[in-house]
Order: structure tokens, then sequence, then C-alpha cells
């Protein structure tokens, strides 16, 4: 066995190799914690947003719902997963579109992620409901989460300019302190025109029961 005195001696004949062996391992060991982290995140953030009932799918290897893109072709087959809970008849299942954006407001800017949505979120969002108004729709309507609101005084009729276009607001949300009360939620086929997005972010669904929930994100995960 070498002696460790060896070891040190060689180490401080070639600093640079050593320092950039060093800093690569570094490097690895900060990323590895870092990615760590997010995903920690954002399985917080999905426990905290949703029910026992609810489940999120997002595009394999995104880091946040902002950052995933679902083709829209895959709708047809979520609806049909076995255990999606149905309504009159329809599958309950909210296809979505996340964008964070800068809006104006009161000729000042603000920071807000936006949340394109159908008429049939509130039917698949079990903790989500009206504080006042009315649910976004077509024709520029927006709903802003409660929190949102009071802390940019945003009120009832208050025009915003988001994503070039003037939005009305129309509706206060109540999620009772989840993220959505920092959302503002839009039409979804009017956020991505004003957005310029072809593919859905996500898909938010109710199912029959947990025990469902486990079973239908394990066949989401074969594929």
């Amino acid at each position: 066995m070498l002696p460790v005195s060896y070891l040190l001696r060689n180490l401080g004949r070639r600093p640079l190799r050593t320092g950039l062996t060093v800093a690569g391992i570094s490097l690895v060991v900060a990323v590895y914690f870092l990615m760590g982290s997010v995903a920690e995140t954002l399985v917080r953030s999905f426990r905290s947003t949703g029910g026992a009932d609810e489940v999120v799918i997002v595009q394999a290897g995104a880091m946040t719902i902002d950052y995933s893109s679902v083709d829209r072709s895959s709708l047809t087959y979520v609806q049909t997963l076995d255990g999606v809970a149905h309504r009159d008849g329809s599958p309950l299942v909210s296809p979505e579109l996340a964008v964070g954006t800068v809006f104006r407001h009161r000729d000042r800017d603000q920071k807000a992620s936006l949340r394109g949505v159908t008429a049939l979120a509130p039917s698949v969002y079990g903790q989500v409901r009206l504080a006042a108004g009315e649910w976004p729709g077509r024709g520029r309507r927006a709903a802003v989460g409660r929190s949102l609101a009071a802390k940019l005084d945003l009120e009832m009729g208050d025009e915003l300019e988001i994503e070039g276009d003037r939005w009305r607001i129309v509706g206060i949300l109540d999620s009772g302190g989840r993220v959505h009360d920092q959302e503002i939620w839009l039409d979804l086929e009017e956020l991505a025109a004003a957005a310029n997005r072809k593919s859905y972010s996500s898909y938010t669904l109710r199912v029959e029961d947990p025990a469902a929930a486990e079973r239908l994100v394990e066949t989401c995960l074969l594929y």
C-alpha cells in the first residue's frame, strides 16, 4: 500500500488537474442535491394542492408544470383510463395550460401564474370554490385567487393586461390556502391563443377512489 504522503505529494505536482477533478466531483454532487430538492418541492406542491382522489399528469421529466408539454391528442386516452370518475356521463378530466407571466395592473407590472382551464374544471377541483363572481370563460374573462387579489389589491371588474390583451376580473377563487389562491384562471383556449401555445401543460383528473388513483398512476408509468 502506498503511503499517504506519496499520494499528497503527487496531488501537489498537478494542481490544475487536481483542481478540475475536485471541481467536477463537487459539481456532480451539487446537481444531485439540487435535482432532489426540486423534485421534493414539486411533490410537496402536488400534495398540498389536491386531494386523495385527484391525479395530475405532466410530461415525463418535467420539473414543473410550467415546463411540461403534453400533446393535445392524448386527451382521449386520458379520458378513457380505468378509474376516472364521471359526472353526467362526462369523464372528470381537466386539460390545462400553465403559463408564468408578468401582467400589468394600474400601470404596475406584477408576476403571476396563469392556469388555462375548461368549464369542467370546477367539477374536477373539489377544493376550489368561488368566493365571489363567476368562473372564467370565453371573452377575456379571468378569475383571480383570493390571496393574490388581496396582495395586489385586485377587485372584481378590474382589467389586467395579460399577454398583450386586456382581461376583466369576473371571479375570486378560494382554495383554502392552497396554491390556487395565488393563481389567475383563464379560459383554456383563450389563453392558448394569447400565449401562442399549441399543447397542454397537464391534465388534472378526479378518480373514483384513492385506490383507483394508485392504479391509474401505475398505468400512466407504463406508457
